[in-house]
């Protein structure tokens, strides 16, 4: 019973911020990206490297393996518990925090996210980060627990946070990192500011558009621009100005290094915003892979209205062939259950046949369609159709 108060007291401690159960000595401070000495209250830990590291005789040389519960069971209220639950991580050295954070991690999910176990995470942050990071790389859950630990590590030693990013890999943990610095930038953002600028070449680290996503929760779009002014030109400000410039009320006419940065955006990121912004971005961006994602969801949506394939086309024999092929692609999408299929193929077979791989996406969207209505149908038009070897094997499997 008192083993699940405890953890009561614990989920309530996290509802209302973790921190105002954690002993006031060991709340995170941030420091400056220098190696000078720590000059903070004496309340406050040092930063990483320093004495924070309990020494041996501070250190339990040895715990039993049922300590927690013991300590629950020896005190008559959770949070007095609690208290001397944090004490003793507060006391741990690197090895027993590892031992302890493992089994939030193994015996039980809920753990992972207990106030408890992400204390002693931020300890390991404090007094031996590198150990918690490589942990923390092999865990494929727990974003809330890695997240409050990279900014941990962030805020209390910027630079060697910013070292060991350089090196490390992309991986689910490092995914997580650009909210850490999100949270960091509200509170401190010179220390946001620091890091990014001392990544340098290495900044591709970071994904800015996931970034700015998160910073942006509680946040104006003019918060959000008033801190990209402070970041160096390159691929963080550059991704981080595209997710801004798709928040509402960001004046995009106005902003022309917005509407360049956009024009450089590719892949997913592209297609992502190209269609939150639509119309706005078919109308101030000149050329690039959001302006085509923009005009492959307004043709989407001109399916949904009923607007004739023929007017529709109209409009698409006037835009460059790849801005064509995204409209056409929209189009497609939107017309293969309405229209009807034979008039949608002639449409599909627009797509110039230097754009196979779009031309056999297109065909096989509408297929898929339509051999729901007619299998038969279907079937015949294939065969006839104008395709190539490679398109035929790919939409029918067969030479």
């Amino acid at each position: 019973m008192k083993t699940f108060l405890y953890t009561l007291g614990c989920l309530g401690a996290a509802a209302f911020g973790y921190f105002e159960a954690i002993p006031r000595t060991h709340r995170p401070t941030a420091v400056p990206l220098t190696s000078e000495p720590h000059t903070g209250s004496p309340q406050e830990p040092p930063p990483v490297g320093s004495s924070s590291v309990p020494s041996e005789a501070e250190s339990p040389k040895t715990l039993p393996n049922n300590w927690f519960h013991d300590v629950i069971d020896s005190h008559d209220t959770a949070s007095e518990a609690r208290i001397a639950v944090y004490e003793i991580i507060a006391s741990m050295d690197p090895a027993q925090l590892l031992d302890f954070v493992k089994t939030g991690f193994t015996d039980d999910l809920t753990k992972a996210f207990r106030p408890d176990y992400v204390y002693a995470l931020n300890r390991l942050a404090e007094i031996d980060p590198l150990a918690g990071a490589r942990f923390l790389s092999k865990q494929t859950f727990g974003f809330a627990t890695s997240s409050s630990f990279f900014g941990h590590w962030a805020l209390r030693d910027p630079a060697g946070f910013a070292d060991w990013l350089k090196e490390e890999p992309y991986s689910a943990t490092t995914r997580n990192i650009p909210s850490s610095l999100a949270t960091i930038s509200k509170g401190n953002p010179d220390v946001a500011v620091a890091i990014l600028r001392e990544l340098g070449d290495s900044s591709h680290r970071i994904d800015g558009q996931r970034f700015m996503a998160a910073f942006l929760q509680g946040q104006t779009w003019k918060d959000g621009l008033n801190f990209l002014e402070q970041l160096p030109k390159g691929p963080v400000r550059d991704q981080a100005l595209s997710e801004l410039a798709a928040t509402p009320g960001f004046p995009l006419s106005e902003h022309a290094e917005a509407r360049e940065a956009l024009s450089r955006l590719t892949g997913q990121a592209a297609r992502d915003v190209g269609e939150r912004l639509g119309g706005t971005a078919i109308e101030l961006l000149k050329t690039g892979e959001v302006r085509a994602a923009a005009i492959t969801s307004n043709m989407k949506k001109c399916g949904g209205e009923k607007i004739e394939i023929t007017h529709a086309t109209d409009f698409l024999q006037t835009l460059p062939p790849a801005e064509r092929v995204a409209g056409i692609a929209g189009l497609v999408q939107s017309k293969a259950a309405q229209e009807a299929p034979a008039a949608v193929g002639e449409l599909a077979l627009r797509i110039p046949p230097e754009f196979t791989k779009e031309r056999i996406r297109v065909l096989d969207t509408l297929l898929r369609t339509w051999v729901k209505k007619d299998a038969q149908e279907a079937s015949r038009w294939v065969q006839s159709a104008p395709l190539s070897d490679t398109e035929y094997f790919r939409l029918t499997g067969k030479h």
